[in-house]
C-alpha cells in the first residue's frame, strides 16, 4: 500500500521501533527509488520526532492533516545553490533589509 504526504498512519508493527506499534503518525516524508517505495519519514506530533519505517509496518488510516499543521507557513527557508548545483540553507535575512 501507499500512502500520502501529510497522511494520518498507525504503526501496525516495528522490529526497530517497538514502542510506536499502535501510535498514529503523520507521514513528512517518502523514500522513493525507480519508482518503488522504500520507506516513509513518520512525523509523531506528541514527541516532535520523525522515525523511518517500511511500507509494511504501516496501516493508513484515511485521514490526511493540512501541511500548516507541522510546518510554519510564515517561516520560508531559502535556499542558495552554488555554480556546481550544491544547495546550502541561505542566512535569514532581518525585516527591512534589502539585498
Amino acid at each position: 500500500m501507499t500512502f500520502g504526504f501529510y497522511e494520518k498512519v498507525t504503526i501496525v508493527r516495528s522490529e526497530q521501533f517497538p514502542q510506536c506499534v499502535g501510535k498514529t503518525g503523520i507521514i513528512t516524508g517518502i523514500s522513493e527509488e525507480d519508482a518503488k517505495i522504500h520507506g516513509y519519514s513518520v512525523l509523531f506530533l506528541d514527541e516532535g520526532e520523525n522515525r523511518f519505517f517500511g511500507p509494511n509496518e504501516l496501516e493508513g488510516t484515511g485521514e490526511f492533516v493540512d501541511r500548516s499543521l507541522i510546518y510554519d507557513e510564515n517561516d520560508p527557508v531559502r535556499i542558495r545553490v552554488n555554480d556546481d548545483g550544491e544547495g546550502s540553507i541561505a542566512p535569514r535575512e532581518s525585516k527591512g533589509s534589502i539585498k
